[in-house]
C-alpha cells in the first residue's frame, strides 16, 4: 500500500513539472537578449536614391544661386599638375539636395565624357528645345557628368589630366557650407538633383 502510494506521489510530481518545464522551455526560446539581436547581420542597403526632377518648387540655395556659384569660386583651387599641363574647361556636376537641404556626397565612380560645343544657332533662328527631362532618376550623390573644352582650346586632354578638374570640383562641393532650401513636390520635400558647371581657366 505504501509502495503503490508513493509511485502515485512521484507520478504526480512528474506530472506538476512537465507543464512548469515546457513553459520555461518557450519562455527563453522565444526571447533574444540584447547581445543576440545587436550581433545580428544588418542587411545591406542600396546606396543609390530617387530624386525628383520634376517639382513643384526648386531647391534654392540660401542667398540665391549667385551667392552659391561666388561660394564655390573663392574657394576653387587650381591643380598644379592641370596647371603645367594647361589643362582647362569646364566640369559639370550633378548633385543630389535631401529632404533636409544638405547636399549628399557619395560620389558615382565613372568615366567622365566629353561633352561637345554648344550647338550654334544662327542669327534669328530659334534652338530647339531640350528634350522632357523624367519626372525620377536613380543616383547616387555627386555625379560628374562630363567635360567640356573652352571655346578655341583644341587641346585633347587624357582622362587623368581631366580628373584632376573633376576632383577639384568635387571636392568644393562636397565642402560647402552655403545651405539650402529642398525642393517640394505635393507639398512635401524630397530630393531633387541640380547640375551646375565649374570653369577652369588659365589666364
Amino acid at each position: 500500500m505504501e509502495k503503490s502510494k508513493s509511485t502515485v506521489v512521484s507520478r504526480f510530481k512528474i506530472l506538476l513539472a512537465l507543464p512548469i518545464a515546457i513553459m520555461l522551455f518557450y519562455m527563453f526560446a522565444c526571447t533574444s537578449g540584447p547581445t543576440e539581436i545587436s550581433a545580428q547581420d544588418v542587411p545591406e542597403t542600396d546606396a543609390k536614391m530617387e530624386v525628383y526632377y520634376q517639382v513643384d518648387e526648386m531647391a534654392e540655395p540660401d542667398g540665391g544661386v549667385m551667392a552659391f556659384r561666388e561660394d564655390l569660386a573663392v574657394r576653387i583651387i587650381y591643380p598644379e599638375d592641370a596647371k603645367k599641363n594647361g589643362v582647362q574647361g569646364k566640369i559639370y556636376i550633378k548633385f543630389i539636395i535631401d529632404e533636409n537641404g544638405n547636399i549628399v556626397t557619395a560620389i558615382e565612380d565613372a568615366e567622365i565624357p566629353i561633352l561637345p560645343p554648344p550647338a550654334q544657332v544662327a542669327e534669328g533662328e530659334t534652338p530647339p528645345p531640350p528634350p522632357p527631362a523624367p519626372e525620377k532618376v536613380v543616383m547616387e550623390g555627386i555625379v560628374v557628368v562630363g567635360y567640356r573644352p573652352i571655346d578655341g582650346d583644341e587641346n585633347e586632354y587624357s582622362q587623368d589630366h581631366i580628373q584632376l578638374l573633376a576632383d577639384e570640383a568635387v571636392r568644393v562641393i562636397m565642402d560647402s557650407k552655403v545651405e539650402w532650401t529642398a525642393a517640394k513636390k505635393d507639398g512635401k520635400a524630397v530630393k531633387s538633383a541640380w547640375t551646375i558647371p565649374i570653369a577652369f581657366a588659365l589666364q
